[in-house]
């Protein structure tokens, strides 16, 4: 940027600013939200800015700037506070600049929001969990949230065993499964683990005892769409290697169906910053989130397909057991798609980022 356009931008941003904020609402200049955004624009872009072309102009930047604040609510100065931190955060990943990474973490700990350091130290874990996961590791043991705190410890897991499974490490990718904090998530990376070490051993022992172990996870669980999710996957594995079992582990998945209740009402939390951090990782060929998590709408058994190919009167039985409707109608367009030969293909069977978004705890 020109060092003339930085001028303008802060006569342009002096200009707005020097409107009193109470004024500038009644003459429909800036309305609150619009006064918010406009304030986070200015903190985390426009000053770095004019300090950077235009200094003699700071000052009064500056000081126009904290008369903004004055009319905006306390949660917009938190949420721009917090994005601001993110930019200087990106600022220094793009510069490659590691010796500030201690200077970074040090400057997430002394935001007094809690909610906000904690969210600033999981995006700093996010920056670095690919490049150094042991020293991500470390960052997450400072956020003060449990949730969060076990979150991100998955995040890093996952970039763990995603590099695991790429160099066929599965007694590594075993361990690193084991160490996932979500019950579910853990039992079905290790299915995932047993799927691999089945492809490549004629060993059926070993992988009926890595299905065996998650199984023993899975059932230990709260009765959500997650572990029915998890089970119906583990049954699928088992049913080609011990077809009772299999069937009995679907059996079991349809009680749990069962047994599921309608997902509470989510409550307001203003507190808390209003941006979400989301990463995806690639591992075993398929893109993972830990914040991708089941639910009833994502539930579409097409795990079920092994299970009509060997015992299709079974299977229907198991179906017939579904008290949800919604549930029970899937399970059989299932049923009726294998029959048929109807491949689940297409945008209609892919999940999108709202998806995860809307399912995401």
């Amino acid at each position: 940027m020109s060092q003339q356009q930085a001028e303008f931008l802060a006569d342009l941003a002096v200009g707005l600013v020097s409107q009193d904020p109470k004024e500038a609402q009644q003459l429909g200049l800036l309305s609150q939200v619009l006064m918010g955004q406009f304030y986070s624009f200015l903190i985390s872009r426009a000053m770095a800015i004019v300090a950077r072309n235009s200094p003699d102009r700071l000052a009064l930047l500056q000081s126009n700037v904290s008369e903004l604040a004055q009319g905006i609510s306390i949660e917009q100065r938190q949420q721009a506070d917090t994005l601001a931190s993110l930019a200087d955060q990106r600022t220094a990943l793009l510069n490659g600049n590691d010796a500030d990474i201690e200077s970074r973490i040090h400057r997430a700990e002394q935001e007094k929001n809690s909610s906000t350091r904690n969210f600033l130290l999981r995006n700093l874990v996010i920056q670095l969990m690919r490049r150094d996961p042991e020293q991500a590791l470390d960052v997450t043991k400072k956020i003060d949230d449990v949730d969060l705190r076990a979150q991100a410890e998955d995040d890093v897991y996952l970039v763990m065993l995603q590099n695991a499974f790429r160099g066929a490490s599965y007694d590594e990718a075993k361990r690193l499964a084991l160490r996932l904090n979500d019950i579910n998530r853990r039992a079905q990376w290790l299915a995932q683990v047993a799927t691999q070490v089945s492809s490549r051993t004629k060993d059926r022992a070993e992988v009926i005892d890595l299905l065996s172990e998650a199984y023993s996870i899975a059932a230990k669980g709260d009765n959500t769409p997650a572990k029915l999710e998890v089970l119906l996957f583990i049954a699928k594995e088992f049913v080609l290697l011990d077809r009772e079992r299999g069937f009995d582990i679907l059996s079991e998945a349809a009680e749990t169906a069962n047994r599921l209740k309608k997902p509470e009402p989510k409550t307001n939390t203003p507190s808390r910053p209003v941006f979400k951090v989301i990463t995806m990782t690639v591992v075993n060929g398929k893109e993972v989130s830990t914040d991708d998590t089941a639910t009833l709408d994502s539930i579409d058994f097409s795990q079920i397909i092994p299970f009509t190919e060997r015992d299709y009167l079974r299977t229907s039985l198991v179906g017939d057991t579904l008290k949800d409707r919604s549930l029970r109608a899937k399970y059989f367009i299932a049923l009726a798609r294998n029959v048929l030969h109807v491949p689940r293909q297409g945008p209609g069977y892919e999940r999108t980022l709202e998806d995860i978004l809307s399912g995401s705890k």
